[in-house]
């Protein structure tokens, strides 16, 4: 009987095997590899995509699906729901709103109230208002337009008032097109001023009406705002 033929042969097989299950193994580790790879990329993105769209979607969770008519009033507050205040900081704080009036820097105040109100969706942008609600008693509605492509900001205006302090009331009605791109907004506002006379006007005083209409049209990255006084008028009013 030939051995060292066989032995020769029982060597070689063992060879092949050790570089099958070699060649095996480096196959599983590439393909572990490959996969570790490409379960981190999907992590990455998922993370990207929550931290680019987490803060919008905080307000769409939040507030109230716009309606077409809307009257302002005090208990609008009571129906709502608060604005962490370092939510508010980080991204609803420091823009300069557009309309009406000068340009001015929305500053936090502390001993005042945010609170999340409505908002719609369109192709490009959303549209989103916040209630804003004074110590002094006056609620003020922001509307933010959030550009879709951009991810950011782009306007902030100031679309209506209601409150009463020192004898001036204000009073808001809200009518939103059917496409909510076009707002027109209803005011009127009253001021009573006595009259501290001592003459024949003693113990009289006067009031001051107003009736305006607001028109706001949005859109991605501007809003375009005009007015125009309906009505405007002063009595006297004695006792």
């Amino acid at each position: 009987m030939n051995y060292r033929g066989t032995s020769t042969h029982f060597c070689n097989l063992i060879v092949l095997i050790m570089i099958t299950s070699c060649s095996q193994r480096s196959d599983s580790k590439s393909n572990a590899t490959i996969l570790e790879s490409n379960s981190h990329k999907e992590i990455e993105e998922v993370i990207e995509e929550v931290d680019t769209h987490r803060w919008i979607d905080t307000i769409i969770q939040n507030s109230q699906p716009r309606v077409k008519e809307f009257q302002c009033a005090y208990e609008t507050s009571n129906l709502l729901k608060a604005i962490d205040t370092t939510f508010l900081k980080k991204h609803l704080i420091g823009f300069k709103t557009d309309f009406p009036g000068e340009h001015f820097e929305m500053e936090f105040n502390p001993y005042a109230r945010y609170y999340y109100f409505d908002y719609q969706e369109f192709d490009s942008f959303v549209s989103f208002t916040i209630l804003y609600d004074t110590e002094y008693g006056y609620d003020n509605y922001y509307t933010y337009t959030f550009d879709l492509k951009s991810n950011s900001v782009t306007t902030v205006s100031c679309i209506a008032q209601r409150g009463a302090d020192g004898g001036a009331i204000e009073e808001e009605h809200l009518s939103f097109s059917e496409s909510g791109k076009e707002l027109t907004v209803y005011t009127q506002s009253y001021f009573d001023e006595d009259l501290f006379t001592e003459n024949e006007f003693d113990g009289c005083y006067s009031r001051s009406f107003d009736s305006i209409i607001s028109r706001f049209t949005f859109y991605p990255t501007k809003t375009i705002y005009s007015m125009d006084t309906v009505w405007s008028s002063m009595d006297t009013i004695c006792n």
